[in-house]
């Protein structure tokens, strides 16, 4: 198998792995079902499709044709579709339809808040409060071009704390082969595969220590997805970080207390302490450690 080169330079191993083995192996946890539906009404929202659109079919859509061309140009190297740049100007404050800005995110953030507690929070060993990132990575990753969404690294080498654990959650499509995410079972191990999810599952792997990538898709299928990392409380160490640092609530980073009442519609970023980031739907491609929201790399 084809195995694309590292994308940065490795920083220096932390002296130890900081999580157990039964964290930081790769699991697949069942979704609920009325969640994962409600997430993929959010997506033809916000592209404007019919309520029963396959989203497996997004690059049969007049935007998905003009993307696969635009994509399959020498010079377009870079990973951000116009899917993602869509999608940004649909769920970022002040932008775009607002009245139609305003519902869906509302939703949205509602079905992100009600995924961590009813799912994440187990899925880590949490009962207290979890520490996760403010705004999910939403990706495209079309069939027809030759270039994948995500070069080989682990998110330590851009700053990441070693104590992340990442979620990965296709929505409303097939993921198989090239068009879903590879990664490795350990760090450093190299026996890369890529995740295989059956409808309405999600996958936790431990995307700080352990590379992961994406190959141009050769599939038929357009794969839709959201990513996230979360921290356990008893591993967040904003001192370690240091004030200058992203990594920190506020910044890269809300919060969420399992014992405070499901609020429909809030705002993670107003219950976040410091300066809250922006959703930065321009973030540079060779950075997979952008405040706020992460659009380049798997």
């Amino acid at each position: 198998m084809y195995v694309p080169k590292q994308h940065v330079l490795r920083l220096a191993d932390p002296p130890c792995v900081p999580l157990s083995k039964d964290l930081t192996r790769i699991a697949y946890y069942n979704c609920d079902p009325v969640l994962c539906k409600e997430l993929a009404a959010i997506v033809r929202e916000v592209f404007e499709l019919d309520k029963d659109y396959d989203l497996s079919k997004l690059h049969e859509t007049d935007l998905g044709k003009k993307e696969v061309a635009r994509r399959g140009r020498p010079e377009r190297t870079g990973r951000l579709t116009r899917f993602n740049k869509e999608w940004y100007n649909v769920m970022k404050p002040g932008v775009g339809k607002m009245d139609k800005s305003n519902e869906l995110r509302k939703r949205f953030q509602t079905a992100y808040q009600q995924l961590i507690r009813e799912l994440v929070a187990d899925a880590i060993g949490e009962d207290d409060e979890v520490i996760f990132q403010m705004w999910p990575t939403f990706r495209v990753h079309l069939p027809g071009t030759d270039k994948g969404v995500g070069r080989r690294h682990r998110d330590y080498d851009y700053l990441h704390p070693p104590t992340e654990l990442n979620f990965w959650l296709p929505i409303g499509c097939q993921v198989y082969d090239t068009n879903s995410l590879y990664a490795e079972s350990e760090p450093c191990k190299g026996d890369y595969t890529p995740f295989t999810t059956e409808p309405n599952q999600m996958v936790r792997f431990y995307g700080s220590l352990c590379d992961h990538f994406t190959l141009p898709n050769t599939t038929p299928h357009t794969r839709v997805s959201i990513d996230f990392r979360v921290i356990r409380k008893q591993d967040y160490t904003p001192e370690a970080a240091g004030p200058q640092s992203q990594f920190i609530i506020g910044r890269h980073y809300s919060s969420l207390k399992l014992s405070d009442p499901l609020e429909t519609g809030v705002s993670l970023v107003a219950k976040t302490k410091g300066e809250p980031a922006e959703i930065d739907a321009q973030s540079s491609d060779d950075d997979d450690s952008t405040v706020g929201v992460e659009v380049t790399w798997d």
